[in-house]
């Protein structure tokens, strides 16, 4: 979910999120961000140097994402972290994070893609997240968008078997 979606949380929702993570709720800024085509800036260097050790790409929280498919979406980062320091911190960004947010990705071809659960969630929870997930994606549908919406939904696990539903 991205700024400018529907659902993302308001101004409001994120100071209340930073009061419960004690402030440390962090807006990632690439150590990239202010390098010019030269590399010449100190920062630059200290960044380009940091790429060679795994720990500092994934203690960067503007580095950690990296997850695509090439011209499918943007590879950016997160537009919020929380520099976790105690469990409570952790429940707080989950509990905020899994407050009715759906989080979806969609490809060059129009193709959506969400994780809905897991094979080992009971049936009524499948299918609730199912249902969130296609309302959600009604909801964002543009109102000069005629015709089929949905040209067909299909539901598949790592290894399985698609399985089409019917959602017309």
């Amino acid at each position: 979910m991205r700024p400018s979606d529907p659902g993302w949380p308001t101004g409001a929702q994120w100071v209340q999120l930073g009061r419960d993570v004690e402030g440390r709720l962090l807006k990632p800024v690439s150590p990239f961000l202010n390098c010019d085509e030269s590399g010449g800036n100190s920062e630059c260097a200290t960044g380009l140097q940091g790429l060679r050790n795994p720990y500092f790409i994934g203690d960067e929280p503007a580095l950690t994402q990296a997850s695509g498919w090439v011209d499918a979406w943007t590879c950016e980062s997160s537009a919020y972290a929380v520099a976790a320091e105690r469990t409570a911190d952790v429940a707080a960004a989950v509990k905020e994070y899994a407050a009715g947010k759906v989080e979806f990705r969609n490809d060059t071809g129009g193709n959506v893609h969400s994780v809905v659960g897991k094979f080992s969630f009971p049936k009524e929870k499948l299918t609730d997240n199912i249902n969130a997930m296609i309302n959600q994606i009604r909801k964002m549908k543009p109102q000069t968008s005629k015709g089929q919406y949905f040209k067909k939904v299909v539901l598949k696990g790592t290894m399985t078997p698609a399985v089409y539903l019917a959602v017309n």
